[in-house]
């Protein structure tokens, strides 16, 4: 951009300055930033040819220059100076300025005071701050020329100041006054060039990053702020704070979720009814399940009316806080974010039981059959055999209805449930919703077994130990199923030849078994 265009040739170094400063109203660094650097080139420019040519000027004129009059009188003014600044306060330095204006030290002066506050002194921040006030020190309408590198070290000094009173005020969660100190920082004239306002702004993101805590609101108004809102991909802290801003914001949200009044859990067993027309989301549920303390009776009331959906809301919220928001742990105690698999309802391990029911009903009646066969040499024809499917498989779907209505009871006696598994069956036996359960496999599977004695036609020992066998082969099943594995999952992991092997060894147990009591009725007889 050519200088010219925009600062007139006859123009002296203060009307240029001017003229930067009503230019700058019209550019600044957020809208246009190219703009703003060709703007900032022909500054510089203008400055340099006005300085250059009050160079030649002086050339030309061929005198050396000599000391002015009063030389040593200004010296010695310089010097008394500095006792103003071992106690200073903004009344003793409005009065110091009125008389060095008066004597023509303004000059001296301001040089003298920047040397001040460049030191490590108390009182070195409120003489810098008059200045910036009173001295309009690092604007457009700053009367002195000070050095640069000077004024770049007082920058850096009310850098750290202002990073300190920032870091202060958040640790000790004065987030609106941390908010208002940003707003103010921000419209200061010693962090308007694009620099030193780039440098704040990654050290403002850093003391977001160290800090414990703060909130979504606060980031969203200093995002506002320091005009965040378009990534400001030249910060390298940007990404990560984003990520930090985010995980509170759902820490945030997590906390709202867990300050509900109530939850079904932790009611008592008359107003249990009530909870249950209650409608909660799916996130709150799973936040309540996964978050709170609750007992393993409350855990495992809490879930038994979750729907799939409520199942895989706690699943999602597991990853993101072992995968994404592992910071967030601490929050909630660090819980335990795999619990809640053992308490997750495995139907498929359940897929083939009224198959399982069908056989634990229709075997004992062909025993049966066999016996009145071996006694009384009743022939055995296939309407028997069709009879005796047909009344095993109304047996099966009276069994099925039954077990829903048992299955339904058993979930309103979940203490009950828990404590006689705690009571009766060994560690290990029942972790969750996974292993057996005293009400909920054992009683069933009882009831299997003395159906079956009492359908074989078997009494005394043999009979007994025939239901033995029932109960542990229902118990087994229940077992596998209750881990979600069912009998077609376990044959489809074996191999064909470990197939073959199994089928040839239940064949052989059967030929044997049937064998053994052959054998042994023959001879009673």
């Amino acid at each position: 951009m050519d200088c010219s265009a925009l600062f007139e040739t006859d123009l002296d170094e203060r009307a240029i300055k001017r003229r930067y400063a009503l230019l700058l109203k019209q550019n600044r660094p957020e809208d246009d930033l190219d703009g703003f650097q060709r703007l900032r080139e022909a500054y510089e420019q203008a400055l340099h040819r006005v300085r250059a040519a009050g160079r030649c000027e002086e050339a030309a004129r061929h005198v050396a220059p000599s000391e002015p009059e009063g030389a040593t009188h200004v010296r010695a003014e310089f010097s008394q100076m500095q006792q103003y600044f071992q106690d200073p306060n903004e009344a003793s330095l409005d009065q110091v300025l009125a008389e060095v204006r008066g004597q023509g030290l303004q000059a001296e002066f301001e040089q003298a005071l920047l040397e001040a506050c460049l030191k490590d002194r108390r009182g070195s921040i409120l003489m810098a701050r008059w200045a910036l006030d009173r001295l309009e020190w690092f604007s457009v309408n700053q009367r002195v020329e000070l050095p640069l590198d000077q004024l770049n070290a007082l920058s850096d000094v009310l850098l750290h100041w202002a990073l300190a009173n920032l870091e202060y005020l958040l640790e000790n969660g004065h987030e609106q006054d941390f908010l208002g100190w940003v707003e103010g920082l921000l419209q200061e004239a010693w962090l308007q060039a694009y620099e030193r306002r780039g440098v704040f702004m990654q050290c403002l993101m850093r003391v977001l990053l160290n800090a414990k805590s703060w909130s979504a609101s606060l980031f969203d108004a200093v995002s506002e702020l320091c005009g965040w809102s378009q990534a400001p991909t030249y910060i390298p802290e940007w990404e990560a704070l984003v990520h930090r801003a985010e995980a509170v914001a759902f820490g945030e949200c997590l906390h709202g979720y867990l300050q509900e009044d109530s939850a079904p859990a932790d009611r008592t067993r008359d107003d249990w009814g009530v909870m249950r027309k209650i409608e909660w989301s799916s996130e709150r549920k799973a936040a309540w399940f996964l978050l709170k303390p609750l007992s393993e009776t409350g855990r495992y009331r809490f879930s038994a009316r979750f729907t799939a959906q409520d199942w895989h809301e706690c699943a999602r919220l597991s990853d993101l806080l072992k995968h994404r928001f592992q910071p967030l742990q601490a929050w909630f105690n660090h819980p335990d974010l795999d619990s809640w698999e053992n308490l997750v309802p495995r139907p498929s391990g359940w897929a083939h039981v009224s198959w399982m029911i069908w056989l634990v009903l229709l075997i004992p009646m062909l025993l049966g059959t066999v016996v009145m066969w071996k006694q009384n040499g009743t022939p055995v024809t296939a309407g028997n055999l069709l009879g005796m499917a047909v009344i095993a498989g109304l047996g099966t779907w009276f069994l099925r209805f039954f077990g829903l209505g048992w299955s339904a009871l058993v979930d309103r006696l979940s203490l009950l449930e828990v404590k006689l598994n705690q009571w009766l069956l060994p560690d290990g036996w029942r972790v969750g919703r996974r292993g057996l359960s005293v009400l909920r496999h054992v009683v069933p599977c009882l009831v299997l077994a003395t159906l079956f004695y009492f359908a074989s036609s078997l009494r005394g020992d043999k009979g007994y130990a025939a239901a033995f066998m029932a109960f542990l082969l229902c118990a087994s099943y229940a077992w596998f199923a209750s881990w979600g594995v069912s009998p077609p999952e376990m044959l489809s992991k074996l191999s064909p030849r470990q197939r073959d092997r199994l089928l040839q060894g239940v064949v052989l147990t059967g030929v044997i078994v049937l064998g053994i009591y052959l054998y042994s009725t023959s001879g009673a007889a």
